[in-house]
């Protein structure tokens, strides 16, 4: 479907994998021996990552997406967030204080936790992927969530990616050689700006999305995670997208299979 972005404008998923960790979950990581295809084998709790058959990220091909009457996503992302970046040692995340940005889908309410990225996408588009792409994670009062995941590909400058990378925690010397395996206790870093910056400028303008059922793309792969991802890809400049690459260091997990989901637009 097509949908109206109204009032302004898909790292909650962090945060839950991070309480977990820090609660005494096993580590994980992108590559080597605590890389994605191992995930379901670090730890029980992490057994919906090779069990699950609702798993995220997909590949979404366009040509079987089924077209329905949902309606319109009302995005309530009027004002500017305080700028404050964080390194968790999986990806770069700007939490948000929550409640005072929502997202209303399908009857009900969702308020913003945080913004984290994966390079590449994890989400494919016909077999293809973006270069980069943004997931914006909601909670609602029953603590179901909802990701709006938004791809990115080469192109103009984005203004709001240059004040992330302002910002951004620069790796420690070891780490930024290799992310094979962030150890328990990882330290987040954090730098606290002066700055706010627009959520919307992070969102295109175009109105089209596609919806399915998945999971969170982080140990646990808890289930039951509603996707929005944003059909046209906003640009930013091979600059930024090469700064990105090397802080975040592929931390995208491989598609898994869609099974008997449809996905919906």
């Amino acid at each position: 479907m097509r949908r109206g972005i109204r009032g302004g404008i898909a790292v909650g998923l962090f945060v839950t994998a991070a309480l977990a960790q820090a609660a005494g979950g096993a580590a994980w990581g992108y590559h080597g021996t605590l890389g994605p295809e191992r995930w379901g084998k670090l730890s029980k709790e992490y057994l919906l990552c090779e069990t699950g058959k609702n798993q995220s990220p997909i590949d979404i091909d366009r040509v079987r997406v089924l077209r329905t009457d949902l309606r319109p996503i009302q995005f309530q992302y009027d004002l500017p967030l305080p700028l404050t970046v964080v390194d968790n040692g999986h990806t770069i995340v700007l939490p948000v204080p929550e409640g005072k940005w929502t997202l209303s889908a399908e009857g009900e309410t969702f308020s913003l936790i945080n913004v984290h990225f994966h390079s590449p996408s994890e989400h494919t588009d016909n077999g293809n992927r973006y270069p980069l792409e943004a997931h914006f994670v909601h909670r609602n009062a029953k603590g179901a969530l909802a990701v709006v995941g938004v791809w990115f590909q080469s192109g103009e400058e984005n203004p709001v990616l240059t004040q992330i990378l302002r910002w951004a925690p620069e790796p420690p010397a070891p780490r930024a050689q290799s992310r094979e395996a962030q150890p328990k206790g990882h330290q987040e870093r954090k730098r606290v700006s002066n700055e706010t910056v627009d959520l919307r400028a992070l969102l295109p303008r175009s109105e089209g999305f596609f919806r399915y059922n998945g999971s969170l793309t982080t140990p646990p792969c808890s289930e039951g995670v509603r996707w929005y991802v944003m059909q046209e890809p906003l640009t930013a400049s091979e600059a930024q997208l090469q700064r990105l690459r090397a802080l975040l260091n592929e931390n995208a997990r491989p598609v898994q299979p869609l099974n008997a989901r449809r996905v919906l637009e």
